[in-house]
C-alpha cells in the first residue's frame, strides 16, 4: 500500500514538475542572453551595435514554439483538465466502485474479485513479472479516483483495460477462470459506461474531452 500512495503522490505532482523544469529552462536561457550581450557590449567597437551569435538567435527564432507559449500551452491544458477532474470524479467513484463490488467463481471459489489483488514480487505467481512490466490492479485504481487523478473516461479506461490485459497476456488459455474474469470485467466497464451515457446529461463530454 506504501508503494501504491508513493506512486498516486508521483503521479499527481506531474503538471507541477513539468512547469518547474521549463521556467528553468526559460531562466538559464535568459541568462545566457544576457551574458552573451554584455560580452559583445565589451568587446565591441565604439558606436558599433553588438551582435547576437548564431546560437543566441537560434534560441529565439527556430523552427519551434518559444518556451514562454509552451509553458502558456501546458498550463491552460492543466486548468483544463482541472475543471474535468472535478466534473468526472462523482462518476469515476461510482464506477470504481461497481467494479469494486464485482465478484466471479474463481477457481470453485466464489465471490472473488482476484483485480483487488495488488501483485508485488513478494507474491507474484511464477514469471509473472516477465510477462506483465506495468502491474495494475482496482486499489491503485481506486487510490487515483480517491485523488482525482483522472479527468476523463479515456485515462480511466486506460488503467482498466491494462489491468484487464496483463490478466489475460499472463493466462492465456481462455478457458482459465481468470481470463474469464477478465472479460467479465471488461463488459462490466463497457455497461457502466453505456448506462451512464444514457441516464447522465452531459456525461459524453467527459469521454475523451478536447485540451485545445
Amino acid at each position: 500500500m506504501a508503494e501504491t500512495t508513493t506512486t498516486v503522490s508521483k503521479v499527481s505532482s506531474k503538471k507541477e514538475h513539468a512547469r518547474d523544469e521549463l521556467e528553468e529552462i526559460i531562466e538559464e536561457r535568459k541568462r545566457k542572453k544576457r551574458e552573451e550581450s554584455k560580452q559583445n557590449m565589451e568587446g565591441g567597437s565604439v558606436g558599433e551595435a553588438p551582435h547576437a551569435p548564431s546560437s543566441a538567435r537560434g534560441a529565439t527564432s527556430g523552427a519551434g514554439p518559444p518556451l514562454n507559449s509552451e509553458l502558456a500551452r501546458i498550463s491552460a491544458e492543466e486548468e483544463l483538465k482541472d475543471k474535468y477532474r472535478e466534473r468526472f470524479h462523482p462518476f469515476a467513484l461510482q464506477i470504481v466502485d461497481s467494479l469494486w463490488k464485482t465478484t466471479f467463481i474463481v477457481e470453485g471459489i466464489p465471490d472473488m474479485n482476484p483485480f483487488r489483488a495488488e501483485i508485488t514480487p513478494a507474491n507474484a505467481p511464477p514469471n509473472y513479472f516477465s510477462v506483465v512490466s506495468v502491474p495494475m490492479n482496482l486499489v491503485l485504481i481506486r487510490n487515483r479516483v480517491e485523488e482525482k487523478w483522472y479527468w476523463s473516461v479515456k485515462s480511466m479506461m486506460a488503467d482498466v483495460v491494462l489491468m484487464l490485459d496483463n490478466c489475460r497476456r499472463y493466462t492465456t488459455d481462455v478457458t482459465n477462470d481468470y481470463h474469464i474474469a477478465a472479460n467479465r470485467m471488461q463488459n462490466v466497464f463497457a455497461d457502466l459506461i453505456k448506462g451512464l451515457k444514457k441516464s447522465e446529461p452531459g456525461f459524453k463530454e467527459l469521454i475523451d474531452p478536447k485540451l485545445i
